[in-house]
């Protein structure tokens, strides 16, 4: 989130981070991008996997959040087939990367999968949210997790949250320490008139999408894909309202969007898979 991105594709839709071509990458100057304190933001994750063999062959992918003792919420497309579940592990217990505990996953789901399995029409093409389920409960004592917002997205355009999770350099290279930014959230008007004049596109997703935009531009990179959107409220809880999902920008533009998935949208899916799990039999040790 330190580097700004700048990535032309006709296609944006697809509004994917990693898979868009990057023709270039400029250092950020650090205004309203800080290192996170120590246990600051214990809920944050980093996902990773395994690219080899030894102690130094996990690589971070993207960033997460714990919202229960067993349970992450991410972005669908940092997740690869089910059948490469045991090369992933889940890290947390700190802000720096090598301080972290590994959990393993037990599962994930995406949302089209949960859809799919309930009948549901499935509105959009793309829904960038999925729900792992690790192999064991957190119960280290400083990981507190996140909850999810119950706010509706009209209470929330113009007011500054914040992003937190690892960030890719313009070298590839992972940071790492955690670092945190301000985001501020548009309108869907406003979010809709930026996107149409970069792209020429008339979106019809932003029920299920929110859009940021901060002066000077924060711009997120790679590795910050399914990181939360989230403040805190007065009793010091921390609501997530967004999962960081892609970027749309045209090359060189000066007004860039970040899109994040919209937690309204998917509350009911992210809760029925954690009241789904929690009534299993085998729980908590399934």
């Amino acid at each position: 989130m330190h580097h700004v991105f700048r990535s032309f594709t006709v296609y944006l839709v697809i509004f994917f981070t990693c898979y868009i071509n990057i023709y270039l990458a400029v250092p950020f100057n650090g205004v309203g991008v800080r290192l996170a304190k120590e246990k600051e933001f214990s809920f944050i994750v980093s996902i990773q996997t395994k690219i080899g063999i030894g102690p130094n062959s996990l690589r971070h992918m993207c960033n997460g959040a714990l919202i229960s003792k067993r349970h992450v919420i991410t972005a669908e497309h940092c997740l690869s087939d089910i059948k490469y579940l045991r090369s992933y592990r889940i890290l947390m217990g700190s802000s720096d990367l090598q301080a972290c505990k590994k959990y393993l996953i037990k599962s994930w789901i995406t949302y089209d999968q949960w859809a799919e399995s309930k009948r549901y029409h499935i509105e959009f093409a793309r829904n960038d949210i999925a729900v792992v389920t690790l192999s064991e409960k957190v119960n280290d004592a400083p990981v507190k997790p996140a909850t999810i917002s119950i706010k509706k997205n009209e209470h929330l355009f113009g007011l500054s949250f914040q992003t937190a999770g690892w960030s890719e350099s313009h070298g590839g290279q992972v940071g790492r320490f955690m670092q945190v930014a301000n985001l501020n959230i548009l309108n869907a008007r406003k979010c809709i008139e930026i996107f149409k004049r970069l792209t020429g596109l008339i979106p019809s997703i932003f029920t299920a999408y929110l859009c940021t935009r901060t002066e000077p531009s924060i711009i997120l990179s790679c590795g910050d894909s399914g990181g939360p959107v989230f403040y805190k409220d007065y009793f010091n809880n921390y609501k997530i309202v967004g999962i960081n999902s892609g970027l749309c920008a045209e090359n060189m533009a000066p007004d860039p969007l970040n899109i994040h998935v919209s937690i309204e949208y998917y509350r009911n899916f992210i809760n029925d898979v954690m009241v789904t799990d929690k009534h299993k039999k085998c729980w908590p040790f399934c």
